[in-house]
């Protein structure tokens, strides 16, 4: 799961879908800093603006909150790329992304809360450049909570 992997074939073979958000790439943290602090940058952001939301999922017709452990697997694996680039349009993918699967936990005695995990899909511009970001939700009991971004 970790290390940013951009899909630059499926950003080109979707050509012209319409992009869910519009990022510049600096919205959390200027370029040049380490490592550890783009992490502690993207996870002061993540509080900040996505812990106190609720989405409603147009895809999944749910609403989906943001957790701890959500953040942390968002951002635990950030590299030099877009993944944590991305984190700021969360909240358009989750909101009018694509459903692109949905799977039963595969250990469900490790996972009782866990319903299910759901992939939602969708197309980002980032600095000018297609960027297909999925997220990963996980229906929790009768909630769903975000999980994890790769791009």
């Amino acid at each position: 799961m970790g290390g940013d992997n951009v899909d630059q074939q499926s950003a080109a073979r979707s050509g012209d879908a319409a992009s869910l958000a519009k990022l510049t790439g600096e919205e959390i943290a200027a370029p040049g800093l380490s490592r550890k602090d783009r992490i502690a940058a993207a996870r002061a952001w993540f509080d900040e603006h996505l812990r106190p939301l609720t989405i409603k999922s147009e895809a999944l017709g749910r609403d989906v909150g943001f957790t701890r452990g959500g953040r942390n697997k968002s951002t635990n694996h950030l590299g030099d790329g877009t993944k944590g680039a991305v984190i700021p349009a969360i909240p358009a993918v989750i909101k009018d992304g694509r459903l692109v699967s949905s799977e039963a936990p595969r250990d469900t005695a490790a996972e009782p809360n866990v319903k299910a995990y759901h992939t939602l899909q969708g197309r980002v511009d980032l600095a000018g450049k297609p960027v297909d970001v999925r997220e990963w939700c996980a229906r929790i009991r009768q909630a769903l909570s975000t999980m994890t971004t790769t791009c």
